[in-house]
Order: C-alpha cells, then structure tokens, then sequence
C-alpha cells in the first residue's frame, strides 16, 4: 500500500451471517423454539453467553462493500 500510483482499499470484514450461512454462526443466539413459545428469555451456554464478536448481516456487508469500491 506505500505505492502511489496503486488506488486501493483494504476492508476488514466481520463474521459475516444470513441465508446460506454454511456455518450458522448464530444458531445458538436466535433458537426458534423458545420464540414460539413466548419464552421471556433465551437461556445461553455460559461459553456464548461471554463471546464478544463482531458480525454483520450479509446485504449490510456486500452494500458496504459496493460503496467502498465505489466511492472515493
């Protein structure tokens, strides 16, 4: 990136989720059941409960994407 004549953008991206998600990255956040049921709460492993991560929803990403290539 110390080239000048070289235009470019480096972007850093999250845990990306949403449809088609082959790893479901938030499976354990989002169970269905206990929403149905009009659960109050949705009781989490202490291990997921502590997991700080940055993620983001896969069309917020690729929009993001489309305007770092395109604006300057």
């Amino acid at each position: 990136m110390n080239d000048p004549y070289i235009r470019a953008t480096i972007v850093r991206l999250p845990a990306v989720y949403g449809p088609n998600d082959p790893q479901h990255r938030l499976f354990h956040y989002f169970k269905l059941k206990p929403l149905r049921d009009s659960k109050p709460v949705i009781l989490l492993d202490e291990g997921y409960a502590n997991w700080l991560w940055t993620h983001g929803y896969v069309e917020d990403v690729a929009y993001g994407i489309a305007l770092a290539i395109t604006n300057e």
